[in-house]
């Protein structure tokens, strides 16, 4: 089984509404990695549930990655890692989304299923501050999420 690994990560400022999402991936020899902004959101958790799904369908629609996404290559395991609780229990289905966001993770969650590819969701503790390798992967793309939110923020404070 191929594994694609995605750590993703969110940023959000409760006053202006603004949020914007950071994702690195890797599976084999190839690596993708992306960050952008959300546009209005009202809570942290659906700037990481949008960050989450964004950063899937990405994937699964990049062409550097399209050669493990065939039906003759080897099955696939999307391993995600967030920080964010609520995120993992609405992909394992433990808790419902959001209204507004339902259509759009069934639409997922089928596309993985009709390309057997299977999803794992590990949930790590955010900003724990271990010498961990995988410790700078998360630094980045809270950086890249925090600098593009920041960047909103500060137009939203203008326009308003």
């Amino acid at each position: 089984m191929q594994n694609l690994t995605i750590f993703t990560d969110a940023s959000h400022c409760p006053e202006t509404k603004v949020g914007a999402g950071a994702f690195w991936s890797r599976t084999g020899e190839h690596f993708l990695k992306r960050a952008f902004a959300l546009g209005n959101i009202d809570q942290s958790h659906k700037a990481e549930l949008i960050t989450a799904l964004t950063a899937i369908t990405t994937c699964l629609d990049a062409p550097e990655y399209q050669q493990y996404f065939t039906p003759d290559a080897e099955k696939v395991l999307i391993i995600l890692v967030t920080d964010c609780l609520y995120v993992k229990q609405v992909l394992e289905g433990k808790v419902k989304a959001d209204e507004q966001y339902r259509d759009r993770i069934r639409g997922i969650l089928n596309r993985l299923w009709i390309g057997g590819i299977s999803i794992k969701v590990n949930h790590v503790k955010a900003h724990s501050g271990t010498g961990e390798p995988r410790k700078w992967v998360n630094t980045w793309c809270d950086r890249e999420a925090k600098k593009i939110m920041r960047g909103l923020r500060g137009k939203a404070r203008v326009a308003s």
